[in-house]
């Protein structure tokens, strides 16, 4: 057999994709990035209606902070549409708009929240119908301070804090 006829052609591997994914994506012709999520909760909201989050997030959607505040928009199952920012030309609106000029923000029901544990914990204030964090008062607690603890020292020495709290 050659290798001609076991190479698939884009199309092929184009309809492939489609048929074995469940994530829904938009075009963006001319734009970075070129496609997009589309937000599974969007069919929720009545015609004519803005979603309650703008989130800003970079066009490479690789950045681990906005990955996490997308997860939990999700998981929460809370509307938003997304605004790409170019992290190597960040435009000026942009830069004047929030403090850190570092992506995530979000615009929560028209209110600015930076920082995306600031967002997350936002979001589970506003958005209570679909908890990410424990009801019981002492869990959340525990929650939060890993929360904290993970933005203040990234995950070292996790683990044995992890255990410690068992």
């Amino acid at each position: 057999m050659s290798i001609q006829n076991t190479v698939s052609t884009w199309n092929e591997l184009l309809e492939t994709a489609r048929k074995n994914t469940s994530a829904r994506r938009v075009r963006r012709p001319g734009q970075t990035p070129s496609t997009a999520p589309i937000p599974s909760s969007l069919h929720k909201l009545p015609p004519d209606t803005a979603p309650p989050v703008l989130l800003y997030r970079d066009t490479n959607s690789w950045c681990p902070f906005c990955e996490r505040v997308w997860f939990a928009l999700e998981e929460k199952e809370i509307p938003f549409e997304t605004e790409f920012i170019d992290l190597s030309n960040k435009p000026k609106w942009y830069t004047d708009l929030v403090p850190t000029t570092l992506v995530p923000a979000a615009k929560i029901e028209g209110n600015l929240v930076y920082e995306s544990k600031d967002i997350l914990l936002a979001l589970e204030e506003r958005f209570k119908d679909k908890p990410l964090l424990p009801e019981n008062p002492e869990e959340n607690a525990i929650a939060k301070q890993w929360i904290e603890d993970a933005e203040t020292s990234g995950f070292r020495d996790w683990d044995i804090k992890y255990q410690e709290t068992w």
